[in-house]
Parts: structure tokens; C-alpha cells; sequence
């Protein structure tokens, strides 16, 4: 099922979601819950019709529809009704677009799908059909890699990066235009395990891989290691670690998280980087899936363990929201 967050009211274009309150929260302070308005509210919706109750990520098209990826295909809510989206195919083995592991709104209105073994797809929203969109390295009938990433630049195209296929270009027209892999040239991709991609507003691209995090410059072809320095001397960063998790602050700083349960600040501008302490119930066994910055509030960092509350100015620990057993099973999962 799909579990809505929700700070009193949350509106997203199109959409207007309302719950109820579901979730355990140890105390934060006072400032925090002076308005009960901000207390998070929380409600299931889907129950019954998301496939195997497994949402790897959600999107929201330029129309307001979310889309939700399953483990088993995807599906479309308008805020009233669920609906599955599959490809067209006498077949109906081949309908269904499988396990979906990123998806991207457009800029243009389409929806990019990256998928778990079927390469990168796109919705058309005026023929509403799903077509694949095939690069360069797909046409020779190998095995595609796990699609895990998408960012679509200022142009129209989108960076797609995968797990051992390395990070790949492609453009409106579905047609490959680069293909950046891991070599002992200077300058090449860290890793061709990508898992994480942004584009800041300063057009940098961001990429997050199984070897740190790096980026690439506007007009530039080199990656380099962003707070990524395997240095002794160099002190605690994120050389080694598997970074699944990237988001542009309000401020233009860059949030990034690991699968290993990092989480740290980074300076776009410097590359300088900090470490945030973690919180005792998290250390060291609660991966960082995603992030959610509240307009005028705090930032919310998703973890395969619940929902921590962070303070976006200093990255300072606020709340914990994790599920509570013996309350009604609003919200059961809190991966």
C-alpha cells in the first residue's frame, strides 16, 4: 500500500490529501508543536490494489497525476481512483512493465520509467501508451541493467543511470547520445554503479554511485570526488559508501544519503561536506531512501527504519516518526 505523509494538509497540484493520525513520534520540542496543525498525519491508501504492497518510489507527472512504481508494474492516482498503467501487447505476460525502480516527470508532460530488467520506457500522456525508449547500448539484444536513477537536464534530455551499466544520455527522442563508464582514465565515472542522480539549479549534475559521490560540471565531460576522499588524512566523508539518496535543499545546499545510514550537507559550491551525528536509534543499520523539505519548515529524511525530523538550517536531529504496533495499522511499513 502506499502510506501518504502529510503535514496537517499537504496539496500537491491536481491533488488534496487528507488523514488521519497514524504514526508514533517521540517528542520534539515545544517550537515544533505549538500549531497542532504540523503534527504529521498519516493514511494508507491503495490497500488492495498496489501490486505486492511494494512502492520503490513515487512521482508526479506536469498534469498532478502520481505515479506509483510497484514490484509488479505501475499505477496512476488522480486522487480519487488507482489505475494501472501497461503497455499495449497482445501478450499479456508482456503487459505489465515489471519491477519499477525510478521514475521522472518530465519537463515536457511525459513520464520516464526505469525499470528492473527491461531498460528505460516512456509514458505519453496523449496517446496514453507506454513505449520503450532504447539506447545505443540496448540494441544488441543483451541484458539490460537495473535502471536505478533518472535526472532530465535543462534541455529536454535525461541522465539515466543504472547498476553496472555506468550513467547514459539520452534525448527526447529516445536516442542514446553518450555513455559515461568507470576506466582508469582521470576524470572517468568513480563507479558504473549508479544510484542516484540531481541536477542542481546551477545545472551541475550530481551522481551518487557504490564508490561516494561525484559530480559533473556544466560543459564539462570530467567527473570528479565530492567529499569522496579515500585519504587517510582526510578524515570521516563518504569515499566507499553507497549513495542512494540525493536532494537540493531550499538554500542550494545538497543532501545526501547512504544506503549504509550516512547522512551529510554538502557545500555545491566548495564540495566541502559534513557529516550529521546520527541518531542513536538509527546508527549504523538505517539506510536513507529519500528526502522531503517542508516550505517554511523542517526537512524529512525517509530510512529504512522511519522517518526522521531535521532542522534544514544545520541538519540538527528533531523528531522521530517510526510505526507503532500497538496503535491502529494505519501505516504498518516503515520502509
Amino acid at each position: 500500500m502506499l502510506c501518504t505523509v502529510l503535514v496537517g494538509l499537504l496539496r500537491l497540484p491536481g491533488i488534496a490529501l487528507f488523514a488521519a493520525t497514524a504514526l508514533h513520534a517521540e517528542s520534539p520540542p515545544s517550537a515544533y508543536v505549538e500549531n497542532p496543525l504540523l503534527e504529521p498525519r498519516f493514511a494508507s491508501v491503495g490497500v488492495g490494489i498496489i501490486p505486492r504492497y511494494v512502492v520503490p518510489t513515487v512521482a508526479q507527472d506536469r498534469a498532478g497525476f502520481l505515479w506509483i512504481a510497484t514490484g509488479d508494474g505501475l499505477v496512476r492516482y488522480d486522487g480519487y481512483r488507482f489505475r494501472v498503467q501497461e503497455r499495449d501487447s497482445p501478450d499479456p505476460a508482456a503487459r505489465t512493465l515489471g519491477w519499477i525502480r525510478a521514475l521522472l516527470g518530465g519537463s515536457d508532460g511525459r513520464l520516464w520509467i526505469g525499470t528492473e530488467w527491461d531498460g528505460l520506457a516512456v509514458y505519453e500522456p496523449l496517446s496514453e501508451r507506454v513505449t520503450p525508449c532504447l539506447g545505443n547500448s540496448d540494441r544488441d539484444g543483451s541484458v539490460k541493467p537495473t535502471i536505478r536513477a533518472l535526472a532530465e537536464d535543462g534541455a529536454g534530455g535525461i541522465w539515466v543511470g543504472s547498476e553496472g551499466g555506468g550513467l547514459e544520455h539520452v534525448g527526447s527522442d529516445c536516442a542514446s547520445s553518450a555513455n559515461y563508464r568507470h576506466s582508469q582514465q582521470a576524470g572517468s565515472l568513480p563507479d558504473d554503479r549508479v544510484s542516484a542522480l540531481l541536477i542542481d539549479r546551477r545545472g551541475t549534475l550530481w551522481v551518487g554511485t557504490w564508490s561516494g559521490l561525484s559530480r559533473r560540471l556544466p560543459g564539462s565531460d570530467r567527473f570528479e570526488a565530492v567529499f569522496s576522499n579515500h585519504d587517510p588524512g582526510a578524515g570521516a566523508n563518504l569515499a566507499g559508501r553507497l549513495v542512494q539518496a540525493l536532494f537540493e535543499a531550499s538554500d542550494g545546499r545538497l543532501w545526501v544519503g547512504t544506503q549504509q545510514g550516512e547522512l551529510a550537507i554538502i557545500d555545491p559550491v566548495s564540495g566541502e561536506g559534513l557529516l550529521l551525528e546520527q541518531a542513536a536509534e538509527t546508527a549504523g543499520s538505517s539506510a536513507v531512501s529519500s528526502f522531503v523539505e517542508v516550505p517554511g519548515g523542517p526537512l524529512w529524511v525517509g530510512r529504512s527504519s522511519g522517518i526522521e525530523v531535521r532542522d534544514p538550517r544545520d541538519g540538527r536531529f528533531l523528531q522521530r516518526l517510526q510505526h507503532d504496533p500497538a496503535a491502529p495499522p494505519v501505516c504498518p511499513a516503515t520502509k
